[in-house]
């Protein structure tokens, strides 16, 4: 029967930690982009604008 050698069960492990990295990482940026969308788009609002007497225009 083949035995595996301990660099190579090392190297297996190492490898699954990577993959769960980048699986964890790949759902962090999906809900990053789902909250991005369902943000409602209100930045606008909060913009006011000063004119050249120093009186403030909202839009």
């Amino acid at each position: 029967m083949a035995s595996r050698s301990n660099t190579t069960f090392q190297k297996r492990l190492k490898e699954l930690a990577r993959q769960e990295k980048q699986r964890e990482k790949a759902e962090k940026r999906a809900q990053r982009k789902v909250e991005k969308e369902s943000r409602v788009k209100t930045e606008d609002d909060d913009i006011a604008w000063l004119d050249e007497d120093g009186n403030v225009i909202i839009q």
